[in-house]
C-alpha cells in the first residue's frame, strides 16, 4: 500500500462517499492517517459543496436517522446525546456543512452533531437569566460558518415578552468553536414573538423574521447576523398583504434569500433575487393549503430532479410540494407513524470529539522521536485539537 502514489489515492479517495470513506479507515495505517487527515477532510467538504453530491437526510421520527437523499431509504438510527425513544430529546436549530446544530429540549443543552460521524461537541451551558425564565422568554438560534476567522459559531437570542413591542429585555450570546466559550453579543434591532422561528444561513448571515402578535399585526423587517463582524443588520420585507398574512418565514432558495408568506387558505412563495436590494423581491407561486392551519415552515431543499421541493409544514409533518401542480403530498418514512422534521445534509468526514478535532498530524508530532512497537501506545486514546482550515 505504501507504494501507490499517494496523491493518485487522494483523487481517488475524493470521488468517494464520506460513509465509504470511514469504512476504508481499518484497512491500513496509510489509509487511516489519509483519511483522518484535517486538510483531506476539508477537500472531501468542499467538493461535496460544489458539486452537490454525498447528500443525506438527517429526518426526525420523533428520534434522529439519516436517509438517503432523496428517497428516504436505507434508514440509519442515529446516536446522540440526549436521545429519547419518545420525544427524541432534541430539536435542530441550525445545518452548516453537513453539521447540524442541536437543542436539548428540557436543560437547553446546545450541542454541535455531526450525523455523518456520528461525533459531536457539547457547548458550554448557559443558564436561563430570571428576567428570560418562563413563561415570559423567548429563545431563537442560529448557527454557521464564519470563513474569515474560520471559525463555527452558535447564536442565541433571548428576549423577554412585552406588551410593548419597543420595551423588551435582550440578551444575546455567541459561541466560537474555536474558543470553545460564549461572549455577549449585541441587541436585535427587533422582538421575536415566537420561540425557535426557523433561520436562513446565506452570505454567512444567519437571518430571522419577527411576526406580530394580538393587536400589533404590523410584521417586523428580516434580522441578519454576520458570522464575521457580529452585528445585526436588517433588510425591507416584500409588498404582500400585511393585513391578512398569518405566519412568516425566512428560507434560502435557489441561493437567494426566500419569504414564505401564509394567509388564511394559501401561501405565498417570494425570493431576494439580489441580495439587500429591496426592489428585487419576486413572488415566484402560490400553493393553496390543504386544511387551514397548515402553512410552510421551511424548505428542506429541492428533490434530485428538481421537479419538486421537500418542506416541512407547521403541523410538524416533511411534504413533498410538485412544483408543477403545487400540490402537496406528506412524506412516509419506512414504518414511522410520521416524519416530523428533515434536514438536508452534506457527508462530512470531520471528527468530533466531545470538545475537540481529533487531528491526526498532531498525533504524529506529539509521537515524533518516541520508541515504536509498544501495543498499549497504539490503543492509547487520541484525542488532539486542531483548528478548521477550510470549512
Amino acid at each position: 500500500m505504501s507504494t501507490f502514489p499517494i496523491d493518485l489515492l487522494t483523487e481517488i479517495f475524493l470521488l468517494l462517499p464520506a460513509k465509504t470513506l470511514l469504512r476504508f479507515k481499518v484497512v491500513c495505517k496509510l489509509w487511516y492517517h489519509l483519511i483522518t487527515d484535517l486538510h483531506f477532510v476539508n477537500l472531501h467538504l468542499q467538493r461535496s459543496l460544489a458539486t452537490k453530491t454525498n447528500l443525506h437526510f438527517v429526518v426526525r421520527t420523533p428520534m434522529l436517522h439519516l436517509t438517503d437523499f432523496d428517497t428516504f431509504e436505507n434508514i440509519l438510527e442515529l446516536d446522540y446525546p440526549f436521545k429519547h425513544p419518545e420525544h427524541g430529546g432534541v430539536d435542530v436549530v441550525g445545518t452548516c456543512n453537513g453539521l447540524l446544530c442541536l437543542l436539548e429540549s428540557e436543560y437547553f443543552q446546545l450541542i454541535i452533531y455531526n450525523p455523518t460521524t456520528q461525533t459531536y461537541r457539547l457547548l458550554p451551558w448557559l443558564p436561563i437569566e430570571e428576567q428570560l425564565a418562563y413563561p415570559h422568554g423567548r429563545f431563537n438560534y442560529g448557527f454557521g460558518f464564519d470563513t474569515v476567522s474560520q471559525d463555527y459559531k452558535c447564536v442565541r437570542i433571548g428576549q423577554t415578552y412585552s406588551s410593548d413591542p419597543d420595551s423588551y429585555y435582550c440578551r444575546v450570546m455567541v459561541y466560537s468553536f474555536n474558543n470553545h466559550s460564549w461572549r455577549r453579543g449585541p441587541d436585535v434591532p427587533y422582538f421575536f414573538y415566537n420561540h425557535y422561528r426557523s433561520n436562513a444561513l446565506l452570505h454567512e448571515r444567519i437571518h430571522w423574521v419577527g411576526a406580530g402578535s394580538g393587536d400589533d399585526r404590523l410584521p417586523r423587517p428580516i434580522v441578519a447576523f454576520s458570522l464575521h463582524d457580529e452585528n445585526f443588520s436588517s433588510l425591507t420585507l416584500p409588498e404582500f398583504d400585511a393585513e391578512r398574512y398569518s405566519n412568516l418565514n425566512v428560507q434560502v432558495l435557489d441561493g437567494c434569500l426566500c419569504l414564505l408568506v401564509s394567509y388564511l387558505d394559501d401561501c405565498d412563495v417570494w425570493i431576494m433575487e439580489e441580495y439587500g436590494v429591496a426592489g428585487s423581491w419576486k413572488k415566484l407561486f402560490n400553493v393553496v393549503k390543504r386544511i387551514f392551519i397548515e402553512h410552510l415552515d421551511r424548505i428542506v431543499g429541492y428533490s434530485s430532479n428538481g421537479k419538486g421541493l421537500f418542506v416541512r409544514i407547521c403541523l410538524l409533518q416533511v411534504a413533498y410540494l410538485d412544483l408543477e401542480t403545487l400540490e402537496t403530498t406528506n412524506v412516509k418514512v419506512a414504518d414511522f407513524f410520521r416524519c416530523l422534521d428533515a434536514h438536508l445534509c452534506v457527508e462530512n468526514l470531520l471528527m468530533l470529539d466531545h470538545g475537540n478535532y481529533v487531528c491526526v498530524e498532531e498525533e504524529q508530532g506529539r509521537n515524533e522521536g518516541k520508541k515504536k512497537g509498544k501495543k498499549k501506545r497504539r490503543n492509547k486514546k487520541r484525542n488532539y485539537v486542531a483548528q478548521s482550515s477550510g470549512t
